[in-house]
């Protein structure tokens, strides 16, 4: 678990890197949506849109 939350973390970064890089928001929705839905199809969907939430607030705070 610790090990999946490192790279979802690296990806935020690179993306809070990409966003200040072209401005656009609309990689970061993407990867939001993609995320919901992942969490959707799963057991654990609570926490997934929980944690989704949450690095969107990592994103949104650069």
């Amino acid at each position: 678990m610790k090990k999946k939350l490192k790279i979802e973390h690296e990806r935020l970064r690179v993306l809070r890197g990409q966003i200040k890089e072209t401005g656009s928001l609309l990689d970061v929705l993407d990867y939001v949506s993609n995320r919901i839905m992942d969490g959707l199809c799963r057991k654990t969907k609570q926490d997934s849109i929980t944690n989704v939430g949450l690095s969107l607030l990592d994103v949104t705070d650069y």
